[in-house]
């Protein structure tokens, strides 16, 4: 990822989620440069949490902290603080470096990302599950085990048609090593992170929560969360949990709009 070059507008990076690609980001950006004139100003940055992981387990460092000691290396190489997009796993990576360096983030946009989990129980069986996804990611078939994947229930919804319905990700072998998706279910688990709550209550800068309306879970978690006193959220019309894929219009537009408000 290189710096941005300045022209008084903050840069984007944009940070996908687990199982995904900087490239899933393509469709939004190009509806952002659609929808807007921001996007010479406002430059994207696809940002690819997979060499993070491989740099990650060749230091044999873990955890949440050693990679926000990276991203800071990264940040601080832009001329002007960004604006942190991230969808799942990538949304709860941009909240953590948010609420870690306020001073070097301009604002922060989370899609279908976690704040954290509150009780000890809950952790402790996130863990478990993600553990045995971990061991299922090395050793089961790839389409057996992509098929169990996205039979999971937050990827399930109602619309209004009525009728269960799953989101499906097509993934190919090819483009992941099985060793890096076992190690982010382990060590950059939901379980290990902390509970954001009680920090993003005090984050003075602007953050935008976005989730899906047919995302029951994410969408009662956002409306049940203390927003920072720049906070606000969304829930995007026809999208599931998978917002970046669902609704990148739409996404690119809220993006804008919170751009435009807190004249980032």
């Amino acid at each position: 990822m290189m710096p941005s070059g300045n022209r008084g507008k903050a840069p984007l990076i944009l940070l996908h989620g687990f199982l995904g690609l900087p490239q899933d980001w393509r469709d939004f950006v190009q509806q952002f440069e659609k929808n807007s004139n921001h996007l010479e100003k406002h430059e994207p940055h696809l940002y690819d949490l997979w060499r993070d992981v491989r740099l990650s387990m060749a230091s044999g460092e873990s955890g949440f902290s050693n990679w926000l000691d990276g991203f800071h290396d990264a940040l601080v190489r832009f001329r002007r603080p960004p604006v942190l997009v991230g969808y799942s796993l990538g949304g709860r990576l941009a909240l953590q470096a948010a609420i870690q360096f306020p001073d070097l983030v301009k604002g922060v946009v989370a899609v279908s990302a976690h704040v954290g989990l509150a009780k000890e129980t809950e952790r402790e069986e996130r863990l478990t599950a993600d553990q045995l996804w971990a061991q299922r990611w090395r050793s089961e078939s790839w389409s057996e085990v992509l098929e169990a994947w996205n039979q999971q229930s937050v990827f399930s919804f109602q619309p209004d048609q009525g009728g269960n319905q799953t989101q499906t990700l097509r993934r190919g072998e090819k483009d992941f090593v099985r060793s890096e998706l076992a190690w982010v279910l382990d060590h950059w688990s939901l379980a290990r992170q902390k509970n954001l709550r009680p920090d993003l209550r005090q984050l003075h800068i602007p953050a935008l929560f976005v989730s899906g309306e047919w995302d029951k879970k994410f969408t009662e978690l956002y409306q049940s969360l203390e927003l920072p006193p720049a906070g606000e959220f969304r829930a995007l019309s026809s999208a599931g949990h998978r917002v970046l894929a669902d609704q990148p219009e739409s996404l690119a537009k809220e993006v804008i709009q919170f751009i435009e408000k807190f004249g980032l």
